[in-house]
């Protein structure tokens, strides 16, 4: 199957997450510089080591990872936003979006307006479209916003259509795992 098909949305079965376990991942097929904005909704089953994205354009474009060193970490066009949101395995929400980064437990941080990255790599979710990196996170939901006033570009909601994947609600695209294994789900 490909790593995105169209479907009828009728014949989905939601789930409550997906989850990778360090080799699975989603290529969103959205650039970074389409991209001005993202609300998603997460949980790192167990306290990671090193560097694993949650979601990422390229290491030091666009990266929202558990960092081992710091805690919940976002790095934003080249530069470190913010390095001690809170470390844990509980459910978390994070919204960058109109210039804020916020975070569920920790303080806002100030970001740029434009988009999320200068570089012409696609999002992933749980790797990084360059340094090879993977994650192990359940994912809830997720949006990305095609503007600053927040119109939706993507609504992604786990979902079984014959294997676990995401379903981009607007345009009734499917998206599957684009690495290695299948993806865990509830």
């Amino acid at each position: 199957m490909p790593i995105r098909e169209h479907i009828n949305i009728s014949s989905v079965t939601f789930l409550d997450y997906i989850e990778s376990t360090g080799t699975q991942y989603i290529d969103t097929l959205v650039k970074a510089t389409e991209c001005f904005g993202i609300k998603l909704i997460y949980q790192s089953p167990t306290l990671q080591s090193g560097y694993p994205p949650i979601i990422s354009s390229t290491l030091d474009n666009f990266t929202l990872a558990n960092y081992s060193n710091y805690g919940t970490y976002l790095r934003y066009r080249g530069s470190d936003v913010y390095r001690s949101w809170p470390r844990n395995t509980n459910v978390n929400t994070c919204v960058l979006m109109n210039g804020v980064a916020s975070y569920t437990g920790g303080p806002n941080k100030t970001i740029s307006t434009l988009s999320l990255g200068s570089d012409n790599n696609n999002i992933h979710i749980f790797h990084s479209a360059t340094g090879g990196r993977f994650g192990k996170y359940r994912l809830m939901h997720l949006e990305m916003y095609a503007d600053q006033q927040g119109n939706l570009l993507r609504l992604y909601k786990p979902a079984f259509i014959g294997r676990p994947g995401l379903l981009d609600i607007i345009n009734s695209d499917f998206y599957t795992n684009a690495g290695a294994g299948e993806f865990l789900y509830n």
